[in-house]
């Protein structure tokens, strides 16, 4: 089994101090979740699954990325609104 990656992070809902590792088995993709306080989780999926689960994330951080660029517009179009012509 090789580990792929480590990545450490701060959760948004809790604050608490997290770490994802990721792993390559045998036909089979690792992945270790793990929260300070709350313990871990580690789960191995078949690669189809792996597929769909990067599939997942990809959409979700399309869908945040497209939500801040709405929201930077509108913030700009009401601050350009906002300015007094004169």
């Amino acid at each position: 089994m090789d580990e792929i990656a480590t990545i450490h992070f701060t959760d948004v809902d809790s604050h608490q101090e997290g770490c994802i590792i990721v792993r390559s088995a045998e036909n089979a993709v690792g992945l270790c979740v793990s929260l300070r306080q709350n313990g871990d989780v580690e789960v191995f999926l078949n690669v189809g699954d792996g597929k769909r689960l990067l599939e997942a994330l990809q959409a979700a951080i399309a869908s945040n990325e497209q939500s801040e660029g709405i929201r930077i517009a509108d913030e700009e179009c009401a601050r350009i609104s906002s300015v007094d012509p004169d």
